[in-house]
């Protein structure tokens, strides 16, 4: 693997310190497979290793290279958390190279450290909306929907910027001399020219603004004027600082990174996948569909689900037509196969199968309209097979970053303290264990096959202890019942008269 190869993908992190960490640690001396793995990474392909078994050396090389960070001393979590999310970016990166054939990275198979502190589910948090509100399984489903309407709204205010930006750019809107107006149509061409051109703002800090939009901008920080074309900004200013026209006209143009945001909240909101999963959906998430549902995958999973699928379902799925039959039958057999191939850990919740008049649904459209847009600005085609890509002031574009939901809020209950992707998902895996009565039946919803993952960091609330801890009872009571009624039993178990008193 050669040092450009990687700068190229690690570009797609804004950062190559963690890859370069994990191939010095590749390096040393003494590491297991290293010399297997240093193969198959120079020459891109698995040698004589199978697929699988590449998938799966590299996630345990990885694996320990984590775990090597954590007992380091003078080790920040923090550190080995980022490092760890960057490398994962770069190795996903490298993996989907179109002209070599570097192992598949699937976040599934890697264990990163999780943030120190209990993160409580919505419904515990001391929200004012909750006043009155009787019942932990109602408060929790209340502080959901409230997060799910608040993102949405959101959503719905960036789209509405959109829309306006581009009835202006495609004519559809009247813009005049007279009040000002024209410059806005300008303005908005020339932020296209410049993604156009460069794949960047014109904004961005490399980039030289015009002298004649320098001048327009001072005319249009006057808000009236955006009021007059048909925009409200809703900014209490009068006067428009310039950093608020530059993301107007971001806005006006393609998803900005807030837009991103919102959707994944709803989709955690709704799905209750984690973050990571959720941002490596690929660019058409819809795998298939059948006439009531749709299956939507990360990017990892689903290229391994078509490698394994025969021609006739590669051909449905290629047709985008609602499965049925032989054919769904088929594929659904691929599906679960791919599933127990890929996530022998049980730690994917990168799969869903979702019903298709799921509100969500609607959501992810709209915002693929949104990106259709923008396509043509990645220049390098880095994101061309990514859901999840926005327009950035500095940059250029970009698929995710490390701020939070609460940093992105505006003021609603998305910035409260406590709303996090984490505490979103136990939520809703919460409110799952409600509505099945089964921690079994929850962890085939989360993804998971076992509840080592799930059992310790989302189902430990009190409630659910309890109700546990009372079917734990229940089948205890059950079964002493049963040896009391008949005594025979005892022989066979080893317990004395007084134990069965007892």
């Amino acid at each position: 693997m050669t040092v450009t190869t990687i700068d190229g993908a690690a570009r797609r992190t804004a950062q190559s310190l963690g890859i370069r960490h994990f191939l010095q640690w590749l390096a040393k001396d003494g590491e297991p497979a290293a010399d297997t793995l240093r193969g198959i990474l120079i020459a891109a392909a698995p040698g004589d290793l199978s697929e699988v078994q590449a998938v799966h050396l590299l996630a345990s090389a990885v694996n320990r290279w984590i775990g090597a960070m954590s007992r380091a001393p003078n080790t920040a979590a923090l550190t080995v958390r980022g490092y760890a999310y960057t490398t994962a970016n770069t190795l996903e990166a490298l993996g989907a190279l179109p002209d070599r054939r570097y192992p598949q990275y699937l976040h599934s198979l890697v264990s990163v450290p999780r943030a120190v502190g209990k993160v409580s589910t919505l419904g515990r948090l001391q929200w004012p909306e909750f006043e009155g509100v009787n019942g932990i399984a109602a408060r929790e489903r209340l502080g959901l929907n409230l997060v799910r309407q608040a993102a949405v709204a959101e959503f719905d205010r960036h789209e509405r910027f959109f829309r306006f930006g581009q009835d202006v750019l495609a004519g559809r809107a009247t813009m005049t001399q007279a009040d000002g107006t024209s410059g806005i149509r300008t303005l908005l061409e020339a932020e296209r020219r410049s993604w156009e051109t460069t794949g960047r703002s014109q904004f961005d800090p490399v980039n030289e603004v015009s002298p004649e939009i320098a001048a327009l901008l001072a005319d249009l920080r006057d808000i009236r004027i955006w009021e007059a074309a048909g925009l409200s900004i809703g900014s209490r200013m009068a006067m428009l600082k310039d950093f608020v026209l530059h993301n107007v006209a971001l806005m006006c143009c393609g998803p900005t990174y807030h837009a991103s945001m919102m959707v994944a909240v709803v989709f955690c909101c709704d799905t209750g996948w984690n973050r990571q999963p959720i941002l490596g959906l690929p660019r058409n998430p819809f795998i298939f569909r059948t006439r009531s549902e749709c299956g939507i995958a990360t990017s990892a999973f689903v290229e391994s689900f078509k490698r394994r699928a025969d021609h006739d379902v590669l051909a449905y799925l290629e047709s985008a037509s609602p499965v049925s039959g032989l054919a769904e039958e088929r594929m659904r057999g691929e599906w679960d196969a791919t599933i127990n191939d890929y996530d022998r850990t049980g730690g994917s919740d990168g799969i869903s199968i979702m019903d298709r008049t799921a509100p969500l649904l609607d959501v992810l459209n709209r915002y693929q309209k949104m990106t259709d847009v923008i396509r043509g600005f990645d220049l390098g085609r880095a994101y061309e097979k990514d859901f999840f890509v926005y327009l950035a002031r500095s940059g250029g574009l970009f698929r995710s970053d490390g701020r939070s939901i609460r940093e992105n809020g505006r003021g609603s209950v998305l910035a409260r303290d406590g709303v996090s992707f984490q505490s979103l998902r136990k939520t809703y895996l919460f409110l799952r264990v409600r509505e099945t009565g089964s921690v079994t039946a929850t962890q085939t919803i989360a993804g998971h096959t076992s509840g080592s993952v799930l059992m310790p960091h989302y189902l430990n609330d009190a409630d659910i202890t309890a109700e546990l801890d009372r079917s734990i009872r229940f089948f205890q009571n059950a079964c002493q019942a049963l040896i009391l009624s008949d005594q025979s039993i005892r022989v066979h178990i080893g317990l004395t008269a007084v134990e069965l008193v007892h």
